[in-house]
């Protein structure tokens, strides 16, 4: 998990980075000429999985710069240390991929050609120009947190002194990662060139009492198109500062504008979706019903083609998913035996 030690130097607030597989109220920083500091938890941050520490030090600490701006197939470097401290440097490229059921949907991935798996203690996803595109959360599969991400958590926290997120209750997976042909034939079919499609809604959550279900596609948040898991998380985290800094209290209730597609109706309707503002972590509780039985009967009988096209998940476009996105096409080509299921609002 990535580790953020904040810094305290000349009365300036610094940030230098490592890694730790659990979160301690003390830890031990290795500083690179060979002495350690004693760094204190100052925050922990469930739902992005990282924490701020403090250690005050009483000599100069080299900065790093960031780059916000990270895509599919940059090429990258991931930096580590191992056991020795000895610096480790791998070649690599930053993927998007469909995150399998037990990832985060804002996770990217550093994918590498090496055949040996990586077991240094992780660190920073570096571009060409050496500066920080991201912090590696699991070392083993490759994932880490964009840093334009950790720049908004690292701004709520300065101002709120906590790093507050709207959940939604939903996971999603980006249109654009779908397959091709299915992207196609959403675009000729249904005009749709963008949004999130729902691959999951937590059981007995507002979204699910409102009536969205696996396979709608959500084109809009507040009037605001969104593509990608990246950018939703950002809004997420704007509108969760925004409601605390005015409610100055966590866990309440905001409402929040989205335009949802439903493709069994071909309808499109927008509704209010009242969301829980939190700084813990999200969980989706996932429910073995009936109608999730029933997407597993089309499974099995070969019948779950996206959106009557090539498939949801291929390996060159999104790999490392499960099958969330093939349970979303199923109910999307069952058609005509639920009701429209949108709540009022």
């Amino acid at each position: 998990m990535v580790l953020i030690y904040t810094l305290y130097l000349e009365k300036e607030l610094i940030q230098c980075v490592g890694i730790q597989l659990n979160f301690s109220k003390m830890v031990i920083v290795h500083l690179l000429d060979g002495e350690t500091a004693v760094a204190s938890l100052l925050y922990l941050q469930e739902h992005y999985e990282f924490a701020l520490y403090e250690v005050v030090v009483d000599k100069p600490v080299q900065l790093s710069t960031f780059n916000d701006n990270v895509h599919s197939g940059q090429d990258a470097f991931r930096l580590g240390r191992d056991e020795s401290l000895d610096l480790r440097i791998t070649h690599g490229r930053v993927e998007y991929k469909i995150p399998t059921r037990h990832e985060r949907g804002h996770y990217m991935y550093f994918s590498h050609d090496e055949h040996k798996s990586l077991h240094d203690d992780g660190g920073p996803v570096i571009d060409l120009d050496g500066k920080v595109v991201g912090m590696v959360h699991n070392q083993f599969k490759e994932t880490f947190l964009p840093s334009s991400i950790l720049h908004k958590c690292l701004d709520s926290w300065r101002k709120l002194k906590c790093i507050p997120r709207a959940h939604l209750g939903m996971t999603f997976t980006p249109i654009k990662l779908l397959d091709p042909i299915c992207i196609e034939r959403m675009r000729r079919k249904h005009n749709i060139a963008s949004g999130l499609l729902v691959e999951q809604v937590s059981k007995e959550s507002n979204a699910e009492k409102l009536g969205i279900r696996m396979g709608d596609v959500i084109e809009r948040f507040n009037g605001e198109c969104i593509s990608n898991t990246t950018e939703l998380e950002k809004m997420l985290l704007d509108i969760g500062g925004d409601h605390f800094d005015q409610a100055k209290v966590l866990k309440t209730e905001t409402d929040l504008r989205i335009q949802i597609f439903r493709a069994t109706k071909r309808c499109r309707r927008v509704r209010n979706l009242t969301v829980t503002v939190s700084d813990r972590g999200e969980d989706i509780i996932e429910a073995l019903s009936t109608e999730r039985a029933r997407v597993r009967g089309w499974i099995r009988e070969g019948r779950a083609a996206a959106w009557g096209g090539g498939g949801v998940r291929r390996g060159a476009l999104g790999s490392g998913g499960g099958g969330a996105g093939r349970w979303a096409a199923a109910h999307i080509l069952r058609g005509g035996d639920d009701d429209d299921g949108f709540g009022g609002g």
